[in-house]
């Protein structure tokens, strides 16, 4: 599976510029593990999820629980659905939202899944959770996830399949 996102690496005088501190004052922080720093050869590179956090722009810990039914006369599934994101995510997040819709997984009028993608686009949720991947989508569900980690969030399928586990931070 091909990886388009790779979160970019910066040399500890950019980061310091970014955080508005002194070069000694990052290294500092970094032996303490107040940040995390890569190791590249000889020279310290710092994430920008790492960058982030200090600034107080890290997503907070909250997921949305998507379900999502393609008629009317599955609503009973819809509920069933909700359920098992529920007791799947347990206590792994410390607050959950759920979304649902009612539509077919190729509409793009689901008012939901856009909400959904807001809240990511606005960093206030860390993953969203679905039972299964085609209740996200049922193609181009890759763009979705790049989409999704681009904004600091992840997609989380309870089923194992196509599964990444949610980064609790």
């Amino acid at each position: 599976m091909p990886r388009y996102h790779q979160p970019r690496l910066y040399r500890t005088a950019e980061a310091a510029v970014m955080l508005g501190v002194h070069k000694d004052t990052l290294r500092r922080w970094e032996k303490k593990g107040k940040i995390r720093a890569v190791w590249l050869g000889r020279e310290r590179r710092f994430s920008e999820d790492e960058i982030r956090c200090p600034l107080g722009e890290s997503n907070p810990d909250v997921a949305v629980l998507y379900a999502r039914v393609s008629g009317h006369d599955q609503k009973a599934d819809l509920q069933r659905q909700v359920e098992a994101l529920k007791e799947a995510t347990g206590s792994r997040f410390s607050e959950t939202v759920v979304l649902t819709d009612v539509g077919s997984g190729l509409s793009s009028d689901r008012r939901g899944l856009r909400k959904a993608l807001r809240m990511a686009r606005e960093r206030k949720i860390r993953a969203v959770a679905v039972t299964h991947p085609d209740r996200l989508t049922r193609f181009g569900l890759e763009y979705l996830k790049e989409y999704l980690n681009s904004f600091g969030s992840r997609c989380w399928c309870s089923t194992g399949k196509r599964t990444e586990a949610p980064n609790k931070s």
